[in-house]
């Protein structure tokens, strides 16, 4: 007879299956709806990415420069600096994910510019990177913070060596580290670095003197959200939401339907949606992921329970 964990092990599995069932029929059924729309084709993708080669990032409408908040005990704040920049802190402790504050990434412009909020780069402790590729590990936006942070980095990113900081810590999925109070946990994730990058991608649990935060970096909708939600329970969800079509782009993307599953395998309280709005990596309109992920929550009633943050708005969240 399976032990326990045997039993729950295929419990997962076979949960994952039917609720990866489900999101591939959904999302077959709506792409059957977008190819008779001018926004789903390759076609309109690419004249979207020619018109914005003469076009300049629009500022971000909300919350241009806002002071940081000051978490308390028991809290984190959570700044969306733009693409999959965030900035998460607590009363002791500054992370920094991603950093990306380029105006253009493989010949496609911004469409919305970051904004950087006065003093969100001092005081960092450390900067998590998911992986190697250009949006993510991003040289010149990387040579703007202090060379004392410390780095961590999947497996095979040791080329961020390079960049001159004074630490930087390559993490294996489940290894951690700790580093000025907090604990940096690395953790699976599902997308392909390849052609483009080196090495693997990674996801992060981070903990601190306040809730438990999951980054999940740039992955496609796998098991892995179901173990994260097991083992650390989080309560602070930061997931991608954009470049998820074609349908095959799944693979490596979350879509925002597959970020709402994913942030019910996780078990968390609040969803910080990200890597979106700012460049087309899609054949998505640059608009249509929020659009989509509200219209989701809306019609489940839980549109509380998402953090709807424009380039250089931040939130709180309080310990459960």
């Amino acid at each position: 007879m399976p032990d326990s964990t045997a039993l729950a092990r295929l419990d997962r599995d076979e949960r994952y299956r039917l609720r990866a069932r489900a999101l591939e029929r959904a999302h077959r059924e709506r792409q059957s709806l977008a190819r008779s729309l001018e926004h789903g084709s390759a076609g309109s993708w690419l004249w979207r990415w020619l018109r914005g080669l003469f076009a300049r990032p629009r500022p971000a409408p909300l919350y241009p420069g806002a002071p940081l908040p000051l978490p308390g005990a028991g809290e984190c704040a959570i700044t969306f600096i733009g693409h999959a920049t965030t900035l998460i802190r607590y009363a002791h402790g500054r992370v920094l994910t991603d950093p990306c504050f380029a105006r253009s990434l493989w010949g496609m412009p911004r469409a919305r510019a970051q904004v950087v909020s006065p003093g969100a780069l001092e005081g960092l402790d450390v900067v998590l990177l998911s992986h190697a590729h250009a949006d993510h590990l991003h040289r010149p936006s990387l040579e703007r913070l202090d060379r004392q942070v410390t780095v961590i980095v999947p497996p095979g990113c040791g080329k961020a060596d390079a960049l001159g900081f004074a630490r930087v810590i390559e993490l294996e999925p489940g290894a951690s580290f700790l580093v000025s109070g907090l604990e940096i946990i690395a953790v699976p994730a599902q997308h392909r670095v390849g052609l483009f990058g080196r090495g693997r991608a990674l996801g992060y649990v981070i903990r601190g003197d306040g809730p438990t935060v999951y980054f999940a970096g740039d992955t496609g909708y796998f098991p892995g959200f179901l173990d994260v939600g097991a083992r650390f329970h989080p309560d602070v969800a930061i997931l991608p939401i954009s470049g998820y079509r074609p349908r095959a782009l799944r693979t490596d993307h979350l879509s925002p339907l597959d970020a709402l599953y994913a942030f019910e395998d996780l078990g968390a309280r609040l969803l910080v949606p990200v890597h979106h709005s700012a460049f087309p990596l899609g054949y998505e309109l640059l608009s249509e992921p929020l659009t989509w992920l509200r219209s989701l929550t809306s019609a489940r009633g839980i549109v509380d329970q998402v953090a709807w943050l424009d380039a250089g708005g931040s939130c709180v969240a309080r310990r459960a």
